[in-house]
């Protein structure tokens, strides 16, 4: 069996983390991991953690980090995959969730790898996602433009046929999003960079076959 790998995804959104994490956690067979995935749908779904996150979601701020962090250790603690390693996608986004994250890896005797940042212009960032989509059924993510399914109108992971369009990627939302990401979520890049563990990619121009090809080169 392949050595165990534990990482995290980071960067601003429409940076394509969770498209790179799906690639690379099927690539290696680890567990992928999407905070912000499992809110939607409980938010779709009318469950009580999605009632409670329904309006900060949409008005584009950041869901409290105890919330996170309860969901996430759960979430972990249920997969019993956890042993072969896991990409966090999107998480930690504050040093409180960053914290966290520590006191529960080193409570199983493990410790993240790598912390994979890839970053984006802001205008880059409107442009991608003006056109993005997700599978309802299993959240693969989608772009008209960059990254549309193979077989239009179907999944390529699931086979589903029902895909909706984020209410939180309408132009406001998009830059107060990156705002608070800017605000909140850069100085762990200083904490990871801090123990030699972050990888940073600019994505703007650059092909996903390529940001694929050195974050593999970058974990291997």
């Amino acid at each position: 069996m392949a050595e165990a790998k534990y990482l995290t995804f980071m960067g601003p959104i429409a940076a394509g983390k969770g498209t790179q994490a799906s690639i690379i956690a099927r690539k290696h067979g680890l567990a992928h991991l999407s905070p912000g995935a499992i809110f939607r749908d409980a938010v779709a779904a009318g469950t009580e953690i999605g009632l409670k996150v329904k309006n900060i979601v949409e008005s584009g701020y950041l869901v409290p980090d105890a919330m996170v962090n309860d969901v996430v250790g759960d979430v972990l603690l249920r997969d019993h995959d956890f042993k072969r390693g896991f990409i966090l996608d999107g998480y930690p986004r504050t040093m409180g969730q960053a914290a966290a994250l520590d006191e529960f890896m080193a409570g199983h005797e493990v410790g993240l790898d790598r912390a994979v940042a890839l970053d984006i212009t802001e205008d880059e960032a409107v442009k991608r996602l003006s056109g993005r989509f997700f599978c309802a059924k299993c959240g693969q993510t989608y772009n008209d433009d960059f990254s549309p399914p193979k077989v239009a109108g179907v999944c390529d992971i699931c086979g589903g046929k029902n895909f909706l369009r984020r209410a939180d990627d309408q132009p406001g939302a998009i830059r107060n999003r990156l705002a608070v990401y800017r605000k909140e979520s850069a100085p762990i890049l200083d904490f990871y960079r801090a123990r030699g563990i972050l990888i940073e990619i600019n994505v703007t121009d650059i092909h996903r076959d390529d940001v694929t090809r050195r974050i593999e080169e970058a974990i291997a």
